[in-house]
């Protein structure tokens, strides 16, 4: 009957646009769930960045501390040497201090020779002096007599 085919394709029609309505409406949560995978992809590329950025500033780091403990190693060596150079420069100051102290006394213990040996040599001088005189006199009696 023409009424059952009428009704038949009516439901036919019907099924076929819920089913368009459905294909339309999966197509649009199709689109979003490949958007929102591709949203997920991008995060997923940043965070591998992130952790590459992460894992090549922590070389970095390690590289750095390496290069810092290398440098504490020569600093301490340097001081180790400047100290031990500190030390030997200490005691020769103390060798040459007490070097000076000696020089120092043995420079008074001569300039009191040297006040000594002057004393005596004027001393001598004086006495030449007066054995010249003695002598000028003796000379001086002595053509007295010889002319009396």
């Amino acid at each position: 009957s023409l009424s059952e085919r009428r009704q038949a394709l009516k439901v036919a029609i019907q099924e076929r646009d819920e089913a368009l309505a459905a294909a339309d409406v999966a197509r649009r949560e199709a689109s979003a769930l490949e958007a929102a995978n591709a949203k997920l992809q991008a995060r997923l590329v940043a965070a591998e960045e992130m952790l590459k950025a992460m894992a090549q500033g922590k070389k970095a780091a390690e590289e750095q501390q390496r290069q810092s403990a290398v440098k504490v190693e020569e600093l301490e060596s340097d001081l180790q040497s400047l100290s031990s150079q500190l030390t030997k420069l200490q005691h020769e100051w103390q060798n040459s201090r007490a070097k000076g102290e000696e020089l120092k006394l043995a420079l008074g213990t001569m300039q009191s020779e040297g006040a000594l040996a002057n004393e005596r040599l004027q001393t001598t001088e004086k006495e030449r002096e007066t054995l010249r005189a003695e002598r000028a006199e003796l000379v001086a009696r002595s053509q007295r007599q010889s002319e009396e």
